[in-house]
């Protein structure tokens, strides 16, 4: 089901972004079964102007869409509302990172997928730890460019770079594992 929600989000994108795909040549809009172009009427006066890339992304989205039961595309249909509504500046951060994401190899899509499983597989307060320690990490991280845009010093940008503070997510946490720098209790 999850994988059938990412591929209507995707979908949804698609629509909105118009993704580069490989290149292919124009498709008619005759050439588009009944049911192609019931779903994607609101495009067919817009159709004949679309590239041809954008086109095969339409109709790769119509055949998921298809495949997908009801219940799933009732759940893609609420996240794409959801995301319409969001403020412009929100929607072009979850853009940029649907591209970056769609510009990385096969084999790095899977990790990806495989660490946000295994993220949404932890407990409530571990997930909520784990945001916080990223969260603390970024603002160290942000703290640290600041300072050496302020200070404009490339001899300082060099060293500032060794001082890094550790990554939070350096060392994976495993929900069955005890913490490591923990000293054991003295009974």
């Amino acid at each position: 089901m999850r994988n059938a929600l990412t591929t209507i989000i995707q979908f949804a994108f698609i629509l909105i972004l118009g993704a580069n795909a490989y290149g292919q040549e124009k498709i008619s809009w005759t050439d588009l079964s009944l049911e192609e172009r019931q779903i994607l009427q609101q495009l067919e006066n817009q159709w004949d102007s679309l590239p041809p890339q954008r086109q095969a992304a339409l109709r790769r989205g119509v055949s998921r869409w298809q495949k997908m039961q009801p219940q799933e595309r009732e759940q893609a249909q609420v996240q794409l509302q959801r995301y319409l509504t969001l403020p412009q500046a929100q929607r072009r951060t979850i853009n940029q990172r649907f591209q970056r994401f769609n510009s990385l190899s096969p084999v790095q899509q899977r990790r990806l997928r495989s660490v946000q499983q295994r993220f949404q597989q932890l407990s409530p307060e571990m997930r909520k730890d784990l945001r916080e320690r990223f969260q603390q990490n970024n603002r160290a991280r942000r703290a640290e460019q600041n300072q050496k845009r302020e200070s404009g010093d490339s001899a300082s940008t060099r060293q500032s770079s060794d001082a890094r503070p550790a990554r939070a997510n350096a060392r994976p946490i495993r929900p069955n594992s005890p913490p490591q720098n923990q000293r054991p209790n003295a009974n």
